[in-house]
C-alpha cells in the first residue's frame, strides 16, 4: 500500500505530556470537567461527517491507558514540532511558526506554576491515549487572551493553542483505538487527506450565551492541582457572540518525568 497520511486533531480539556519516544494525552474526565464530553468526530472535506461518542461507561470500566495502534507506521517516534527558533512570542499578532506546539500553555514552565511534582494528581486522567508515531503540532492558535492571577491584575498575554494535530505517516489501511488489553473500539482510516479525525472533549455542540468576560474552563485544571497554587485565569481581550474554542485550551507538562 502506498505511503498515506493520516491526521488526528485534539481538542479540549486535555494534558499533553512526553513519555519516552511517545507523547500521552490524558482526558480531564466529566466528574472534574463538568457538562464537558468525549468524542470523536469524522471531519471530510471541512465538513463534519460523523461523531462518535465515546461511552462513559466504557471509559470507567478500562483500563486508564488507551493505544493509538498504527498499522505500518512510517518512522518512529512521537515529535513536538518546534520551528527551530529559541523563543516563541505569545504576542506575536502575525502568523509566525503557526504550528510550533510551544503554542500550548505548558503550565509546569515559569509561565505557571514551574515544576509541579506531588502538586498535580494525574491518576484521575481517563483515558489517557498514548501516541507512539507522528508529527505534533499546533493546529489552531487563539486571538488575544489577556490573564488575571488570582482574580486581579489582567495582563495581556497573548495567543494560546486551542487545538492540537497529529500527522501520522502510514503504509497501512489504518490506525486503531485500543483500550490497554482490550479490543479496539474506532477506526482512524487513513481513507485520503480530505478525511481528518478529531477527539474533542469539550461541551456539546449547541448555541450558548456568550460566557461572562472572564469566564473560562481553565479553572477545571484545579480539581487536580494543589490548592496553594496560584489561580490564573483568561479572557480575549476582543468581545466575540459565541463561545472560544480558546476557554477550552490543552495543557502541557513539561517538566514531568514519568507516565500520566
Amino acid at each position: 500500500m502506498p505511503e498515506s497520511l493520516l491526521t488526528i486533531v485534539f481538542r479540549g480539556l486535555m494534558i499533553f505530556h512526553q513519555q519516552g519516544n511517545a507523547l500521552e494525552v490524558g482526558v480531564l474526565p466529566t466528574a472534574h470537567a463538568p457538562n464537558h464530553f468525549l468524542r470523536i468526530y469524522t471531519i471530510r472535506n471541512g465538513l463534519v461527517d460523523g461523531i462518535t461518542p465515546i461511552d462513559p461507561v466504557l471509559v470507567g470500566n478500562s483500563d486508564r491507558h488507551w493505544n493509538i495502534q498504527v498499522t505500518g507506521p512510517v518512522g518512529s517516534g512521537a515529535r513536538r514540532f518546534t520551528d527551530g527558533s529559541a523563543t516563541l512570542d505569545r504576542k506575536d499578532d502575525d502568523n509566525t511558526h503557526a504550528q510550533d506546539f510551544r503554542w500550548v500553555m505548558d503550565i509546569e514552565s515559569a509561565e505557571f506554576f514551574g515544576p509541579l511534582g506531588t502538586k498535580i494528581d494525574t491518576s484521575v486522567l481517563r483515558p489517557v491515549f498514548k501516541i507512539p508515531n507522528g508529527r505534533i503540532y499546533n493546529r489552531l492558535k487563539s486571538r488575544r487572551m489577556n490573564r488575571l492571577i488570582n482574580g486581579t491584575g489582567s495582563a495581556p498575554f497573548g495567543r494560546v493553542s486551542e487545538a492540537v494535530a497529529c500527522d501520522i505517516r502510514l503504509t497501512g489501511p489504518r490506525a486503531q483505538l485500543v483500550p490497554e488489553g482490550g479490543v479496539p473500539i474506532f477506526n482512524f482510516d487513513a481513507e485520503d487527506n480530505n478525511v481528518i479525525y478529531e477527539i474533542a472533549n469539550t461541551p456539546p455542540d449547541r448555541i450558548v450565551p456568550p460566557p461572562p468576560q472572564f469566564e473560562d474552563h481553565f479553572e477545571h485544571y484545579y480539581h487536580i492541582l494543589d490548592g496553594t497554587l496560584p489561580r490564573f485565569s483568561f479572557a480575549l481581550d476582543t468581545t466575540i457572540t459565541a463561545p472560544s474554542p480558546a476557554l477550552c485550551g490543552t495543557v502541557f507538562l513539561g517538566n514531568r518525568n514519568t507516565e500520566l
